[in-house]
């Protein structure tokens, strides 16, 4: 054990080997470990909290309400359909194969490794813990370098409930991520960028792994001319300011009828100077969270070159303060519409018509969400239909992901499966398929040489299909 590949090597192996050990948990064991998981993150509730703000500036509001609220609630949902989850599914069992019972027995993977971002890194590395654990499973857990205070907290969490054994957590840098994702482990859960996402997709591959892969995308939000624009626009403008904008569910750009263009982008102003009131002469950070390091402050600055800056922007590099700049007259062809902005970047650009944005919206790859703001019933059928998006949320951002059995997941260039709820359970279970039977009756026709002809063999196939 020279390597540190090899060590991850001798981890797994013991994560293996507990697995084997207690193959199928029962729902009290299960329930034992979420509630212990759950009081030892209220018992750590105030060490998370002055983590995040120094990983990422986070006020102790937005840190417990969207990491530690969100996997507690998805701890509590988990406890509490547990027993539900677990219970077999019977399924129809054909007269051929009568006496007997057919039923989908939903059983552990056996060992997951989950990788988590910096953005949220509890609540996008404890959530799908939860599903796990809930699950049955044993877990790896890997948390961001770049969000070593987090990290930490984690690390310290982790070990006041379980053996290394049953969850492990691995701290190092990108090189430590790679290695993970070549070894063996029964299914890898991983949230990041797309790019990222491609590479370990790759690697599981070799070992024939299956995968979860949260991503992200340009997320657009269409706001049609009968939209209410204060209440739209403080919307929108809520969900791109959480976190910096730095949430892979944000709100990209934003596509607004040309009639209401003007009158949309005052009430983005007063929303943005409202909501975050970051502004000069003194840059203080009060509610709202900084850039979380300054490669991605300055890939940021890049994408503003050549555009026009509507109102906003201003931040600062030292302090990695940076306030929502909201752009106009923006080229589709700019940099700016061609990568995933992941920051409080917002544009702003013109439609038409809805048949217009909607085919603009086709030409571009699947993102994780896709926003409408509209009364009109069947413009939003239209959209909920004919949007191809992870997750649709109509005249709201971002609040997709409260629902705690709402799936949650990508699509195409967003990633795929789903997680949160029923969701998360199933994606880390297999749906094991059984049939019981007994001895009698033994129907002879089955076995050659055979004496019933092809068309009753027909019959009885059409008989199977009910």
């Amino acid at each position: 054990m020279n390597t540190p590949k090899q060590k991850l090597e001798f981890l797994l192996q013991k994560q293996k080997a507990y697995s084997v050990e207690r193959p199928f948990p029962s729902a009290s064991q299960r329930r034992e470990h979420l509630l212990l998981l759950e009081r030892t993150i209220i018992e750590q509730t105030d060490n998370l909290l002055d983590a995040l703000h120094q990983d990422l500036g986070k006020c102790p509001v937005e840190a417990y309400t969207s990491e530690v609220g969100l996997v507690l609630r998805d701890i509590r949902f988990a406890v509490k359909k547990l027993k539900k989850w677990m219970k077999p599914q019977h399924t129809r069992n054909p007269l051929f194969v009568q006496p007997g019972r057919a039923y989908v027995k939903p059983a552990p993977l056996g060992v997951v490794l989950i990788i988590g971002p910096w953005n949220y890194p509890f609540q996008l590395l404890f959530s799908p813990l939860a599903a796990a654990l809930a699950a049955g499973n044993a877990v790896c857990l890997k948390p961001s370098e770049f969000a070593p205070a987090a990290s930490r907290v984690i690390h310290d969490i982790c070990r006041a409930c379980f053996p290394e054994e049953q969850v492990s957590v691995v701290q190092g840098d990108h090189q430590i991520s790679a290695d993970l994702a070549t070894l063996p482990f029964d299914h890898i859960f991983f949230t990041g960028s797309a790019k990222t996402g491609r590479l370990v997709a790759q690697a599981a591959a070799s070992n024939l792994i299956p995968v979860t892969l949260e991503l992200g995308g340009k997320s657009p939000c269409v706001v049609c001319d009968d939209a209410p624009l204060k209440k739209t626009a403080r919307r929108i403008l809520w969900g791109k300011s959480l976190n910096a904008g730095q949430t892979c569910v944000a709100p990209d750009h934003i596509w607004v009828h040309h009639s209401i263009e003007q009158d949309f982008l005052n009430e983005l102003k007063h929303a943005a100077r409202s909501l975050t009131p970051v502004r000069p002469p003194d840059l203080k950070q009060g509610d709202y969270s900084r850039i979380i390091n300054h490669l991605h402050y300055d890939r940021l600055e890049k994408l503003l070159e050549g555009t026009t800056i509507y109102d906003g922007g201003e931040r600062d590099r030292e302090t990695l303060i940076f306030a929502p700049a909201i752009l106009t007259n923006v080229d589709p062809s700019q940099p700016v519409m061609q990568e995933e902005i992941f920051g409080p970047v917002l544009p702003v650009l013109p439609f038409r018509s809805f048949d217009d944005v909607m085919q603009e919206m086709y030409t571009r790859p699947t993102p994780l969400a896709a926003y409408l703001f509209t009364r009109d019933r069947k413009t939003m059928q239209i959209f909920e239909e004919h949007v191809q998006a992870g997750g649709i949320c109509i005249n709201d951002s971002v609040s997709h992901i409260l629902p705690p059995d709402l799936p949650f997941g990508g699509l195409g260039a967003s990633g795929y499966g789903s997680y949160h709820g029923r969701a998360g359970f199933d994606r880390l279970s297999h749906a094991k398929p059984i049939l019981r039977r007994g001895f009698t009756p033994d129907l002879p026709f089955r076995y050659p040489p055979y004496a019933a002809g092809l068309s009753m063999i027909k019959k009885a196939f059409q008989f199977l299909a009910g």
